[in-house]
């Protein structure tokens, strides 16, 4: 009996280790994941402000309703992404 308690202590204490092992690696991608996303809103807010200022260099001015809709929408994907990580 004892040696049957032992062996599933064993047995757990194993799947303990692979599901820390697992664990890790998933925060590990989730932490990469959040990375890449930071970096692509980044470089769209960056092509958004460029559209802007061409856009108000060239004196189309009625444009940037448009440029803040889609600013509007990038925030609101944002903060989607950003609930979903969290």
């Amino acid at each position: 009996m004892e040696k049957q308690i032992l062996e599933m202590l064993v047995q757990i204490q194993k799947e303990q280790k692979e599901f820390r092992e697992d664990l890790k690696q998933m925060r590990e991608e989730l932490a990469e994941f959040r990375e890449e996303t930071r970096v692509g809103f980044s470089e769209v807010n960056n092509r958004l402000d460029r559209i802007e200022k061409r856009l108000d260099g060239d004196g189309y001015q009625f444009k940037q309703v448009k440029v803040e809709e889609l600013k509007k929408r990038l925030t609101t994907v944002e903060s989607d992404m950003y609930r979903m990580t969290r």
